[in-house]
């Protein structure tokens, strides 16, 4: 890709940044590619690095996806994997706020996924 080409696509992509945050103001930028509504964010729990992590993933993907998900992709889990780009933002995001290592974090939403797997299972078979 030569130089100019690469220009361009710096200059399309931040003039869709500046689209995004201009359309609504409401929507809190947390990392790269994450919007979250600012309403829903203030909901989430700030006393604890564990409880926030575990609401903000409630509020991104939703506690349906997450039952049905991991972290990272292993060859042989018939679950999906969830969108690496939301998943490194919110690490990041929790990991500077809290000024927690990210493997903390990571180990905080496998468990939250753990958990959410064995709440929809245990739903199914009352």
């Amino acid at each position: 890709m030569k130089y100019r080409d690469l220009k361009k696509k710096y200059k399309l992509s931040k003039k869709n940044k500046e689209k995004v945050e201009t359309e609504n103001p409401d929507l809190v930028k947390i990392g790269q590619h994450l919007h979250i509504d600012k309403h829903r964010l203030a909901l989430c729990r700030v006393t604890d690095f564990s409880k926030y992590t575990c609401d903000l993933m409630d509020v991104v993907f939703g506690r349906e996806n997450l039952a049905t998900s991991v972290l990272r992709g292993i060859k042989g889990t018939s679950k999906k994997v969830l969108d690496p780009n939301y998943v490194s933002d919110i690490q990041g995001h929790v990991a500077c706020k809290f000024n927690v290592n990210v493997s903390l974090v990571r180990a905080t939403m496998r468990n939250k996924l753990n958990s959410a797997s064995k709440a929809v299972k245990c739903e199914k078979m009352q």
